[in-house]
């Protein structure tokens, strides 16, 4: 077995290949590490050399990871992260010295389970910074997040691109809904995956790449009839509500909806009939205190709600 003289190798590399991992851009992470991208082009032929692989190819402006890259990634990863945890924090973060904005994207989410709590303890805890809290429909969340238009975007999609990371904020139940005087549902207590497979439906549109959680819930038994896709929650809500079409929202938007009265809702018939929201950033992110901060307070004080039981 060969023997590998650590003392050989420049542990930056490996931070460079973290880097080439999750943006799949040399230019992308060029600029997050602070570099030119002729010095990351240089890093990555001195990783092909120490690798004996070309570890990522090239299609079109992205680079993906060979085989290679994608086994010994993980590894890489952790031991970068367990690095971190040895080493001390230069200076004491304090939230209230904080003069910064933060910027909230909440796409189909229910504000009012959470928001306002969390900007009150955010204001408590530093009283310097200023929130913006939207509700833009996005589709291409991955450049949002890059261009730091956004700090967090939040909602019930995990974002599967390698750029972005996340973490569950909390989860609740799903009911499929239908208008009260619906022909073919209005005098059921409960329904079928028949009834459910046989009626047309409102989904929401999809992010760029992603297809929305509450629109692939059925994905175990097959394709629903989509008879009008939509931009937003309160969209699905109307459309069911003045047509025959059904949906299925958040049970919790029952609450918050001022016409919910008009409408008739059904748990699902299918297995999953739970909704995950999900806190998303990008990975550039993650070497600043502020924003480490920030995702850790919105945690609390999700956590500190029983929203599934809602």
């Amino acid at each position: 077995m060969t023997d590998i003289n650590l003392r050989s190798v420049d542990l930056n590399l490996l931070l460079i290949f973290d880097g080439l991992i999750h943006l799949q851009n040399l230019s992308h992470t060029a600029t997050s590490l602070g570099m030119t991208q002729p010095a990351v082009s240089q890093a990555l032929k001195r990783l092909q050399h120490m690798y004996n692989d070309p570890l990522f190819e090239r299609k079109g402006r992205k680079m993906h990871p060979t085989m290679k890259a994608t086994l010994i990634q993980p590894v890489i990863s952790k031991v970068l992260e367990e690095i971190k945890g040895t080493l001390p924090v230069k200076g004491s973060f304090d939230p209230s010295k904080l003069t910064m904005q933060y910027r909230i994207n909440l796409t189909y989410i229910n504000n009012g389970l959470f928001i306002f709590d969390f900007t009150k303890a955010l204001f408590e805890q530093a009283p310097g910074v200023k929130l913006t809290v939207t509700s833009d429909i996005i589709y291409d969340a991955e450049t949002s997040l890059r261009n730091r238009e956004y700090d967090l975007c939040i909602e019930h999609l995990k974002l599967s691109h390698s750029a972005c990371n996340n973490d569950i904020l909390y989860s609740e139940k799903v009911v499929v809904i239908a208008r009260k005087n619906h022909p073919r549902l209005k005098n059921k207590k409960s329904i079928t995956l028949d009834d459910y497979l046989s009626e047309e439906h409102a989904v929401l549109i999809p992010h760029k790449d992603n297809i929305h959680p509450l629109s692939i819930m059925n994905n175990e038994f097959g394709e629903r009839k989509v008879g009008f896709t939509g931009a937003s929650m309160s969209d699905t809500f109307n459309i069911v509500r003045m047509t025959d079409y059904i949906g299925v929202i958040p049970k919790t938007e029952l609450n918050y909806q001022p016409l919910a009265n008009e409408l008739i809702w059904f748990e699902p018939p299918f297995h999953t009939g739970i909704a995950s929201i999900y806190m998303n950033w990008h990975w550039d992110m993650e070497r600043y205190q502020s924003h480490r901060w920030i995702r850790e307070l919105l945690l609390e004080t999700c956590r500190s709600k029983d929203i599934l039981s809602k």
